[in-house]
């Protein structure tokens, strides 16, 4: 389908179409960018066909659809998210709890080692949901959550090593979080009260 860019490209070619007919057959005038053979009959006459708001009208179909899926995939994610319950939470919680002691590898994706990352978007995986890889697409990409509203699988962010989302957990309720912490060298569960998160607490995020 012809994106916005391709109709007002379309449009500052031709802003409007002159065509100059004569008696007799009908006669195909020449073809224009966008595809379409003009065909007139009848006496000596000056067409003049304004284009501009037919490409305004066809440009506003094309974007409808895109505003449309995007809206149905925020409509699909809040539906997963009201959907959760305590069997949910508590098979996530399981399923954390499993890697507690397996080792910290940055850029690990499996038990063999994982980063903070990596081992949220593996946990949440085995509770089919899928999450981005990076630290800062996982805050870029999920529903911002209060401190006050946090559930079992929301994903809670600190500002550690740089300026804005540098780290990651799972929360698991009780003011608790589990995480691979390249400071304790593994997978493990620290409380949200903790001395070193505690001032660093950048927020938390739903999927």
């Amino acid at each position: 389908m012809p994106t916005f860019l391709q109709f007002l490209h379309t449009t500052m070619m031709i802003r409007t179409v002159h065509a100059s007919v004569t008696r007799g057959p009908r006669v195909p005038m020449r073809e224009y960018p966008f595809g379409c053979r003009t065909v007139v009959r009848g006496p000596g006459v000056r067409v003049k066909i304004r284009l501009a708001p037919l490409v305004l009208l066809a440009a506003v179909v094309t974007l409808l659809p895109a505003a449309a899926s995007a809206s149905a995939r925020h409509a699909v994610r809040r539906e997963s998210v009201s959907s959760r319950g305590a069997a949910w939470n508590s098979a996530l919680v399981a399923a954390a709890r499993r890697y507690v002691g397996v080792r910290y590898r940055w850029g690990g994706t499996s038990p063999a080692g994982f980063d903070c990352s990596g081992f949220i978007a593996y946990v949440l995986q085995m509770v089919r949901v899928t999450v981005p890889r990076t630290t800062l697409a996982l805050w870029a990409e999920g529903a911002p959550v209060a401190r006050d509203r946090l559930q079992a699988g929301d994903i809670v962010f600190f500002t550690t090593t740089r300026p804005g989302p540098s780290h990651a957990g799972i929360y698991i309720g009780g003011n608790q979080f589990i995480h691979a912490s390249s400071g304790f060298g593994r997978v493990t569960v620290t409380s949200m009260d903790y001395r070193y998160y505690k001032p660093r607490y950048l927020g938390a995020r739903r999927f």
